[in-house]
């Protein structure tokens, strides 16, 4: 019997066939909407209209992005079980800002790395990586909001507040742009305590894919080498072939050395 190519697949709810069929469209939308919104806040000379086009795209992803979750809700058997089980989901419905967060969770969806055993390692890499550069991005644009317009502050732009997010989270910790205000230095130390526990988990990560990389590759070299070893070309590894019966110290040549 052929053995299966991944985890067995067991029969999916409505709700479940419908996450599956938007995962890869969702995917997308949810870049373009993080795309357009850094648009928005990077430049701060945008012009007025290029401003509009990006703030209408981005409502309008913003409801597909409900009719999602509105149809996810109604194709559920049980709908306050949903709401809790997505909650967060709902709360970026009222807040946008946190919508990049659902990165992770599309990539996880995605039927392509979801039911092959190859691809499940690749699957844990790339979401704790794009949680990291979530979590940056994100809390760059928290501080930043926050920021900016404070007195004697010096992450005045967007892009001194990526800056800034990147080299805090590296641990590098250059100090040329630090945030003055309360709620500024409070996203900052959930920075800094984030970036130690993602750090680690994808460090932990890689090097458990590398390890099991080498024992596969060890194992492939020992089942070759056995193989060689037992060569069944090779009538002296077997004691029941009648050639050895033709040695010159066979006390009855032309008789197996074993009879059966």
């Amino acid at each position: 019997m052929k053995p299966a190519a991944g985890p067995e697949r067991r029969r999916l709810s409505r709700t479940e066939r419908w996450e599956e069929w938007s995962s890869w469209p969702l995917l997308v939308l949810a870049l373009s909407f993080v795309a357009l919104s850094t648009v928005v806040l990077a430049d701060n000379n945008l012009d007025r209209t290029t401003q509009n086009w990006a703030t209408v795209g981005m409502l309008i992803i913003w409801a597909l992005f409900l009719i999602d979750f509105t149809v996810r809700l109604l194709l559920s058997e049980g709908r306050w079980r949903f709401v809790r089980s997505n909650l967060f989901e709902a709360v970026t419905l009222v807040l946008p800002f946190l919508r990049a967060f659902l990165l992770v969770l599309y990539l996880w969806r995605l039927p392509a790395l979801k039911y092959s055993l190859r691809h499940q390692r690749l699957r844990f890499i790339l979401v704790a990586a794009s949680l990291g550069l979530i979590f940056v991005y994100v809390a760059s644009t928290l501080v930043w909001l926050v920021e900016h317009q404070a007195p004697g502050a010096n992450i005045l732009s967007f892009g001194d507040a990526i800056w800034w997010g990147f080299s805090t989270i590296a641990t590098v910790g250059y100090g040329d742009y630090t945030p003055v205000t309360v709620p500024g230095r409070a996203i900052a130390v959930g920075l800094m305590l984030g970036g130690i526990i993602i750090v680690g988990i994808v460090t932990a990560t890689v090097m458990s894919a590398l390890t099991e990389q080498v024992q596969r590759g060890m194992q492939a070299r020992l089942a070759q080498s056995g193989a060689a070893s037992a060569d069944p070309h090779d009538v002296r590894a077997d004691p029941r072939s009648p050639a050895q019966s033709t040695r010159g110290d066979d006390p009855q040549p032309g008789r197996p050395l074993y009879p059966h």
